[in-house]
């Protein structure tokens, strides 16, 4: 759960991944730009985001001009090998997080290319949800501020308003429930909020789980570009890229459990809904240094944390946590443990 430019924990597993992988992306660009075709004159990206359906494909959501007002977002749907796959039709349904009610809703009709499209107010600045649901079965969430006087995607605003002493007793109520796991298992997807350099927004997808004090294994793939896993279990580390042997050191122990780099402020509540399988409180929040904003999904009962958004420069990241205190251990699998690894 650490930010790229912190040292410690388990957020960086994803964000550092994001660097390794953005470099094997451009070797594919010229490619991908010729299968989606150029940038109409009509639509000017402004910001970018990539994640997965439940059925495993990715939908690219790309909204302009990404101001209070009148936007149109365009909808593009990837297979598992990142091509285009043509949809005829989608619903885009708009929500607040601090609020239950649903603010709007639009269907998106094909324009070209396979492509879908449809205009849609944001009204107002904070954060939105935006749901692209392709059918019953299949649909994905797309979390992000809207704010004046930022240049996003690589900007982010500071807080306009005074911190809920409510919200920062849920925060401290969720941070000493998760300092305290066991165990733990999350799924993260992370996306840049730019086209670039593929033409299709980049998306890492990390699948962890984690032991305390100091065991931890994790998976870091995006098709066509990376696929990799790490073990590490108090001073060993053991990593393996796809087709590779192990790899094998000695450094220093990680706590996955450990959220000392967070420094909080402007404490917000919002709706309730239900999160992995509980009734869970959405608790917005922004972090002083470095700057980023957040959103945690807290068990109403249970105080665990179910999901997590965060907007930074360049950094839109969803996760997903479950398997809370599930009876697993972490270990160096036994293939890394001979001559080499």
């Amino acid at each position: 759960m650490r930010l790229a430019w912190e040292e410690r924990g388990t957020m960086k597993v994803g964000l550092m991944a994001f660097g390794t992988v953005l470099l094997t992306f451009v070797v594919i660009t010229a490619v991908l730009f010729l299968v989606l075709g150029k940038e109409d004159a009509g639509f000017e990206t402004r910001v970018a985001l990539r994640y997965a359906t439940e059925e495993g494909r990715t939908v690219l959501l790309e909204i302009a001009p990404f101001e209070p007002g009148d936007n149109r977002l365009r909808i593009t749907v990837l297979d598992s090998d990142v091509q285009p796959l043509s949809t005829d039709e989608a619903v885009i349904r708009l929500s607040r997080p601090e609020s239950a009610d649903i603010v709007s809703e639009a269907m998106a009709s094909p324009v070209n290319d396979g492509r879908l499209e449809a205009e849609i107010a944001l009204p107002e600045t904070g954060w939105w949800e935006a749901e692209v649901i392709l059918s019953e079965k299949e649909s994905a969430r797309f979390y992000f501020r809207l704010d004046r006087g930022v240049e996003p995607p690589l900007e982010v605003a500071t807080p306009d308003y005074e911190s809920d002493p409510e919200g920062e007793a849920l925060y401290k109520r969720a941070l000493e429930t998760y300092e305290t796991l066991t165990t733990l298992r999350w799924r993260e997807q992370l996306t840049s909020g730019l086209l670039a350099p593929t033409g299709i927004g980049a998306w890492v997808l990390t699948t962890a789980e984690a032991q305390a004090p100091d065991r931890l294994h994790y998976q870091v793939g995006s098709p066509g570009a990376s696929d990799y896993e790490t073990y590490s279990v108090g001073e060993r580390s053991c990593s393996k890229e796809a087709g590779k042997d192990w790899q094998c050191s000695r450094g220093s122990t990680s706590d996955a459990f450990d959220l000392d780099y967070l420094h909080p402020a402007a404490f917000k509540l919002g709706r309730e809904e239900i999160v992995g399988g509980e009734q869970s409180r959405v608790l917005l929040f922004y972090n002083r240094s470095p700057g980023a904003w957040f959103a945690w999904w807290v068990g109403v009962e249970t105080g665990l944390l179910r999901r997590q958004a965060m907007v930074a420069p360049g950094h839109y990241m969803l996760t997903d946590y479950f398997d809370h205190n599930a009876p697993f251990t972490v270990e160096v699998p036994q293939e890394a443990r001979g001559p080499g690894g």
